[in-house]
């Protein structure tokens, strides 16, 4: 009913068109199952495209994006000048697609992405192989779900990787808030400062991601919405534990 009376009053405004529930929108394709409340969005069609447009279509899929443990570095044979246009621009397509559907591709572009400046052919390589990946991927879906067996929760996972960077030995991070099994904000990045252990590190990624449960709170409570406290953060450094109680009260106090 008031979806009905906005679509009244904005007919009262402009001249519209009902076309039913949206099904593409952006490069995302949105598929409903109304009986469990459940809307999966997708990016099949545009990583079609994506890997048609670069010449990538025959490529064989891969199962992860990444290899574990690689190191990227500036040193290399740097690429021509239309070739590091490529290079940016199949990054940029890649981010397109982690920003809206792929949290699970944010790692491995956060690493080529620092190169975009002055990238060498191992990089191409790299996001050719992140390529690959999303070549085998294609169906993967983002679950948006009503139905939260935790009530109106908000929890996070995080984790890092301990001075990683063989340039500058700085660490990276990444995490994804959830409410309930929707995820909210995820992102994957290197810290701003360099950390001397693996707990530092923890804290300074659990920090960052607090953060961020803190302006989902806000967004949150100004629409009416009051979320089960406190918020849990899912870390795995033992040292950090003891720690994660003051993150839990902080997040627990009234704004």
């Amino acid at each position: 009913m008031e979806m009905k009376n906005v679509k009244e009053h904005l007919e009262e405004c402009v001249i519209l068109k009902d076309l039913g529930s949206a099904k593409v929108f952006i490069g995302m394709n949105m598929t409903r199952d109304r009986i469990k409340r459940v809307i999966y969005i997708d990016q099949a069609h545009y990583g079609k495209a994506m890997l048609s447009r670069y010449g990538m279509s025959e490529c064989n899929p891969i199962s992860i994006p990444m290899q574990p443990g690689k190191k990227l570095c500036k040193a290399g044979t740097v690429l021509s000048t239309n070739e590091t246009k490529l290079f940016q621009a199949m990054v940029g397509s890649i981010g397109y697609m982690m920003n809206c559907t792929r949290p699970n591709l944010a790692y491995a572009l956060g690493k080529v992405a620092q190169f975009v400046s002055n990238p060498t052919e191992k990089h191409l390589a790299t996001v050719k192989q992140i390529f690959r990946y999303i070549k085998g991927s294609l169906n993967t879906k983002l679950c948006i779900s009503l139905k939260n067996p935790q009530g109106d929760r908000v929890l996070a996972f995080f984790d890092f990787s301990w001075a990683d960077d063989i340039e500058d030995k700085r660490s990276t991070f990444g995490y994804v808030v959830l409410f309930g099994t929707t995820p909210l904000i995820w992102k994957s990045r290197k810290h701003k400062v360099i950390s001397l252990s693996t707990t530092d590190t923890e804290y300074v990624a659990a920090t960052e991601v607090t953060r961020d449960i803190c302006h989902v709170q806000n967004l949150f409570e100004s629409i009416g919405i009051i979320l089960q406290k406190p918020v849990i953060l899912y870390g795995d450094n033992f040292n950090a534990n003891g720690s994660y109680t003051i993150f839990y009260m902080m997040l627990a106090l009234p704004q």
